[in-house]
């Protein structure tokens, strides 16, 4: 469905257990393991090391989207884009969020 790549459960067109379920086995198998519910970070344990997901790269991309005051838009088919390119759900989203309130 067109709603798997949905990384906000707030999105869902049906929000209900076997929606929410779906959606988060979907993105674990996937190794997303961060995903927005509004304005909270659900976050799942990989239970594998995730090399690149805390990285210096990564790390800058935050901070180069939370000083151009990028926030993640939500297009109709739930896919979060930013301007300037797509950051997905993280801790570091959340973190320069609250940082910046």
């Amino acid at each position: 469905p067109i709603q798997d790549d949905c990384d906000d459960y707030a999105s869902l067109s049906h929000l209900n257990e076997p929606a929410l379920l779906h959606l988060a086995a979907l993105r674990y198998a996937r190794r997303h393991i961060y995903t927005r519910a509004g304005p909270v970070l659900v976050a799942f344990n990989p239970f594998s090391p995730m090399h690149d997901l805390y990285s210096q790269r990564t790390l800058a991309a935050y901070q180069r989207a939370a000083a151009l005051d990028q926030q993640p838009r939500t297009q109709a088919s739930g896919a979060a884009t930013a301007p300037g390119g797509a950051l997905p759900a993280h801790v570091y989203e959340v973190a320069g969020t609250a940082y910046k309130s």
